[in-house]
Parts: structure tokens; C-alpha cells; sequence
């Protein structure tokens, strides 16, 4: 006798089987004909058979559980959640496309006075859009720089943080400047000056050469910066 089989009943009609569902652990009755054809072996219906074979599985897109059957190794809910997975791989694969795109590719020295040029003549025609005034906007500049800015804010309101002066050597930004006396102040932090005076004088002359003065403090003058200045 097969092991599915708990029970035969005999009858008028002929035999029959008493099974037991392997999902639901219900009893139910096949008859002989059906058994032999193959019918209702394991489960008492078509929707124990199907709950049966499923298994409950996280959506790796959205993180809802679902049900699939248990050989299909399925990973999403739906088609959207694929979707939302192709347009990610297509992300991901244009980055690095362009992250990548330099590589093996090295720009010859006419190539970046090209670059240098387009970029400072860019920068010369829209100097608010250097990243230097963009992060000055946003409060990125040092504390004395922005207490020594607004000291001087206080007895000159036309005075301007970054402010951009065009020289023979390129736009330059003076950290605090004054247009109607044409002064700017340069605040010489040690972290960014210190070993750095050689490149300094060489800015501070060419902004001189477009008749500006030039003043320069450091961390002990420049809460003094209004004596020098009148």
C-alpha cells in the first residue's frame, strides 16, 4: 500500500482512499480511478498544492514580504521593483562610465593650456560662479577671516568678502576688499600660508599692479585690521 494512503473504504461504487493533505493535514477522500491517474497524491486541492510550494520572500527594492514559489528564486515583488533595479544598474554603470573615462587617456600640454584658458576666461566672465565665492556664500571661509570681514563690514558697507580682481596673471580674490578705497585685506591664516610666502608676494604684486593696496594680518592683528586701514 502506497504511504499517502491512511484508509480504504470499500463501497457499492468500488474502493476509495482516505488521504492526508501535506499542507493542511486534512483528510480527504479520492477515489481509486483518480489515485491511479495520478490525482491528489499530497494535497487536498489545488490551493494547498500551491501554498505548499511558496515561500514568503523579502523584496530586495522595497523590502515587502511576498510569496513565490519556493524554485522560481525570485527576488522582487513586481515589475515596478525591477524597473526601479534596471534604472540603478544603469546608474551605477553610466558613473562609472564616466568615473572610468579618463583612464588610459592623458591630456598633452597643449590640451591643458587649452583647459587653464577656457576655465579662466569662464571664471572672468561669471566670477560668481567660482567655488570660491560659492563657499564664501555658504560660510566656508575661517572664523578671524569672517570676524575681521564684518569688523570691517562695520565702518565700510561696500566691502566684500572673495572679491574678485582681474590681474595680468588671472582673477585673483581678495578675503576682505574695499572697492572705494580700492584696499584689501588678506588674512594670513598658518594653516594655509605658513611656507607659502613666496606665492603670496607674487599674488599681492600682481593685485598691487592694478593699483590696489594691499594690507596683510595674521592671527594676533587682525582685530586691529581699522587702524591700518584709515
Amino acid at each position: 500500500m502506497d504511504n499517502y494512503i491512511i484508509k480504504v473504504n470499500k463501497s457499492n461504487y468500488g474502493f476509495s482512499y482516505i488521504l492526508k493533505c501535506f499542507n493542511c493535514n486534512k483528510e480527504f477522500k479520492v477515489g481509486k480511478m483518480s489515485y491511479d491517474k495520478g490525482r491528489y497524491k499530497k494535497y487536498c486541492s489545488m490551493k494547498c498544492k500551491v501554498e505548499e510550494r511558496n515561500e514568503i520572500i523579502e523584496c530586495l527594492i522595497c523590502k515587502k514580504e511576498f510569496k513565490a514559489i519556493k524554485s522560481s528564486k525570485a527576488k522582487y515583488c513586481s515589475i515596478k521593483c525591477v524597473g526601479i533595479l534596471h534604472k540603478r544598474k544603469k546608474t551605477i554603470e553610466h558613473r562609472q562610465k564616466i568615473a572610468n573615462s579618463h583612464i588610459g587617456i592623458r591630456p598633452n600640454k597643449d590640451t591643458k593650456l587649452k583647459q587653464s584658458k577656457i576655465r579662466t576666461d569662464f571664471y572672468e566672465k561669471y566670477p560668481e560662479r567660482h567655488p570660491n565665492i560659492i563657499m564664501s556664500k555658504k560660510g566656508f571661509i575661517s572664523k578671524p577671516q569672517k570676524e575681521m570681514f564684518e569688523i570691517i563690514k562695520g565702518v565700510y558697507p561696500d566691502s566684500e568678502l572673495e572679491y574678485p580682481i582681474k590681474t595680468d596673471f588671472g582673477l585673483k580674490f581678495a578675503d576682505v576688499a574695499i572697492p572705494s578705497l580700492r584696499i584689501v585685506c588678506e588674512y594670513d591664516g598658518s594653516y594655509w600660508h605658513n611656507g607659502n610666502e613666496k606665492n603670496d608676494l607674487i599674488r599681492q604684486k600682481a593685485i598691487e599692479n592694478k593699483n590696489w593696496t594691499v594690507l596683510r594680518f595674521n592671527e594676533k592683528s587682525y582685530k586691529d585690521c581699522l587702524s591700518l586701514i584709515r
